[in-house]
């Protein structure tokens, strides 16, 4: 392994963590603060603290475990390891986990518009955050498949050497 693939793999790391760690400082403090505030502040969420608190953790806990997914895979990658069994529970993981943000984003769309109070911006913004999610799952479900068959393949060859 080259220097450049070390300290590519390094920052990449870095980077996941840190995406990991505001990730959990968004879900234990500025979800609460902004379901909170946004029933205090308007009359159409007086009683949805909870549902609001919910709406905006749910894609935050699965975006955080999309990005240990990503670090695991990355991690098995960087250790020549990624042609084994064990890399398919992390793939079916960050396949499973995209299509939850999909469907979390959908019920904020939804519930937004159950409320009457999804401005055109927001709606475009969530409806393209939702598509991008859904086209990771379908993308990485693809991939699976292919990792099964290039481990079956290198498993092959392991056998006839």
């Amino acid at each position: 392994m080259n220097t450049l693939e070390r300290l590519s793999y390094l920052i990449g790391s870095i980077l996941l963590w840190l995406l990991f760690g505001m990730g959990a400082l968004a879900a234990a403090f500025i979800a609460p603060a902004i379901s909170e505030s946004l029933t205090r502040t308007y009359s159409e969420y007086a009683n949805d603290r909870l549902v609001i608190q919910l709406l905006l953790t749910t894609p935050v806990v699965l975006g955080m475990l999309i990005v240990l997914a990503v670090l695991l895979l990355v991690r098995l990658v960087h250790k020549d390891q990624i042609m084994s069994m064990s890399a398919y529970k992390w793939v079916r993981a960050l396949t499973l986990t995209a299509f939850g943000l999909a469907a979390s984003l959908l019920a904020i769309i939804l519930w937004l518009n159950s409320k009457n109070t999804l401005p055109p911006l927001v709606g475009a913004v969530l409806v393209t955050a939702t598509l991008l999610a859904l086209a990771v799952g379908f993308v990485t479900l693809t991939l699976t498949s292919l990792l099964k068959r290039a481990t079956t393949a290198v498993e092959e060859l392991e056998g006839v050497i």
